[in-house]
């Protein structure tokens, strides 16, 4: 009986993993931002078809010293990342560019950030 349990559980496994992939599995789309606050880079990555691809991606742009900041998924979420002229910096997801970039200076001006804006060259970006 153990045997045909087991058989059962591998034979639902497979069939669901075959399911899956007939569907196209997770039609997620992956998002990261990186940062240094020794070098003061940020870099995002964005659509990307898994978070691993995306951490990699972000982190590879962002060089040396750089820190996992944001990570974010689902088509049309937005991620964003700001920055104060003090050192602080902040970072913000939502499913709009404008609430992104609100919960990041929110974040930002909570660690203390004054005048905190989003970089010229990281502008807040939408997945999908």
């Amino acid at each position: 009986m153990a045997k045909m349990t087991r058989w059962i559980r591998v034979a639902t496994l497979v069939a669901a993993t075959a399911a899956l992939s007939a569907c196209g599995g997770n039609d997620d789309l992956y998002g990261a931002i990186a940062y240094s606050s020794d070098t003061g880079v940020a870099a995002g990555a964005y659509n990307y078809e898994t978070s691993v691809e995306a951490a990699n991606a972000a982190m590879s742009k962002c060089g040396t010293g750089c820190a996992l900041v944001l990570q974010f998924d689902g088509e049309d979420t937005c991620g964003a990342f700001v920055a104060s002229s003090n050192g602080q910096w902040g970072v913000g997801a939502d499913d709009n560019k404008s609430d992104a970039i609100e919960k990041a200076t929110r974040s930002c001006e909570g660690k203390g950030g004054v005048d905190c804006e989003v970089l010229e060259d990281l502008p807040a970006v939408c997945l999908g």
